[in-house]
């Protein structure tokens, strides 16, 4: 409370239209509206609430997605875990017709899908997502359940078509350090990066994820982890280079695609929401480094995509937390508590 449109729309230029998912009440619910980009009139809604899911307890924090023809959206739960939520992923025809239909992570409860970028989906139309942390603690894989893993879905959401789950995965459950937190990225040569609370980087191998402790390659990817550390958000991907938001500060990492590996080649030591790359420069809005601070002032920083060292240092006001700046004509754009922030770079 307050709920309302709570994660990032996504716009079809070439239909002029943006897609968002509204909390409603009375009843409580989730609705999909297609706004016309020219003027924001609604053009059409409908429900966007997971098959059977009850809405009271999902919260739709993920960016919607685009692709073939249909809107893509993820859903968790509330701080706290509170229900019998469980991670959704769901999809929509972009033109409004017929029924929204999905994947549920096969969880007795919990498993969200919450980190901010939402569903990833590759040139191969393969909808890719990490999923929280699940009810079930005990480290017998039988009892396994669908936490803490990098999922492959097919474009139409109807199987999994392969997973990685983290080895440790009944202890990140435990405490509360899940993979939730980031959403993965498709690296080149066939390679996926993903992250989360732990802070530990994984590469896997995009046609082969692996199951259990399967990946390529492992190694702490943020200076500290833990249940409130680690990484939050989406990285960003420049060449042979993955920028991982830490808690504790950007990460810049140095992938060899041949072996696979990674090295770290700077640790920033502003603590850092998810980076972009643009005007020569990776930028990020510094993190709260308590996460949830509603005074919390927003600081956007510019840093040297090879060495870190800072280059830009904007001052802006009250951010959100998890907030990730946009890039468009010369400008970034950061939206804040009740203002968008603009500032000119090129």
């Amino acid at each position: 409370d307050p709920n309302g449109i709570t994660s990032t729309p996504v716009i079809d230029i070439s239909k002029g239209m943006v897609y968002v998912v509204a909390m409603l009440s009375s009843p409580i619910r989730h609705e999909l509206f297609a706004l016309r980009l020219a003027d924001g009139g609604v053009a059409w809604h409908h429900s966007a609430d997971p098959p059977g899911a009850d809405p009271r307890v999902h919260q739709q924090r993920g960016a919607l997605n685009l692709a073939g023809g249909n809107v893509y959206i993820t859903y968790g739960g509330f701080t706290g875990d509170c229900g019998d939520y469980h991670g959704w992923v769901v999809m929509a025809a972009a033109d409004g017709s017929g029924a929204v239909h999905g994947w549920q992570v096969p969880s007795r409860s919990q498993g969200g899908i919450w980190a901010p970028p939402g569903p990833v989906i590759s040139p191969k139309g393969d909808v890719w997502v990490e999923t929280g942390n699940s009810e079930v603690v005990a480290p017998d894989r039988d009892q396994y359940d669908g936490g803490n893993a990098v999922m492959r879905l097919d474009a139409g959401l109807s199987t999994a078509a392969d997973r990685w789950v983290a080895s440790n995965w009944a202890a990140l459950n435990s405490t509360d350090t899940d993979l939730g937190s980031l959403s993965p990225a498709l690296l080149g040569d066939g390679l996926v990066f993903a992250s989360g609370k732990p802070g530990i980087g994984y590469l896997l191998r995009q046609d082969h994820l692996g199951g259990f402790g399967g990946e390529a390659f492992n190694a702490q990817a943020c200076v500290t982890g833990g249940p409130t550390q680690g990484a939050y958000g989406g990285a960003a991907v420049y060449g042979s280079m993955v920028f991982l938001p830490c808690k504790d500060g950007l990460a810049g990492l140095r992938v060899d695609v041949s072996r696979p590996s990674f090295t770290a080649a700077w640790h920033a030591a502003t603590g850092a929401n998810t980076p972009v790359v643009a005007y020569g420069l990776v930028w990020t809005v510094a993190a709260d480094p308590a996460g949830y601070r509603q005074d919390w002032v927003g600081t956007l920083v510019g840093l040297d995509p090879t060495t870190g060292a800072e280059r830009a240092r904007v001052a802006l006001g009250p951010t959100p937390h998890f907030p990730t700046p946009a890039v468009a004509r010369g400008s970034l754009y950061v939206a804040g508590r009740g203002a968008v922030y603009a500032v000119s770079v090129a």
